[in-house]
């Protein structure tokens, strides 16, 4: 069977994209302190999230080949660091996603 579409966060060595839309710039891998409202929620990704998950659950209601509500495909360069991926698990768990599939690639 096929494998099931997820909504999808991308973190390179310079942002963090959900989707193919840029929410978030990167310096020298860290979150800036002001899309930060703590130290492990970045605000723009969990607004991102958060409409994504309400649109996601509208397609689910119309289309069985929908993405999957609630699931999310996190895919990393190799070379970010446990504390950025932490911020963005857990961002993503506040816009309440609870199952993560994890990806890394080169760049």
């Amino acid at each position: 069977h096929k494998a099931k579409q997820t909504a999808t966060v991308t973190i390179t060595r310079h942002h963090i994209l959900v989707g193919s839309n840029k929410v978030a710039v990167l310096d020298e891998g860290q979150v800036r302190t002001a899309d930060q409202s703590d130290r492990l929620l970045i605000t723009p990704l969990y607004d991102a999230l958060a409409h994504q998950l309400e649109y996601d659950k509208k397609i689910a209601e119309l289309r069985r080949d929908a993405p999957v509500p609630g699931m999310l495909t996190i895919i990393a360069d190799r070379d970010v660091n446990f504390q950025l991926l932490s911020q963005v698990m857990a961002t993503a768990g506040q816009a309440a996603y609870t199952q993560f599939k994890l990806a890394t690639i080169k760049s």
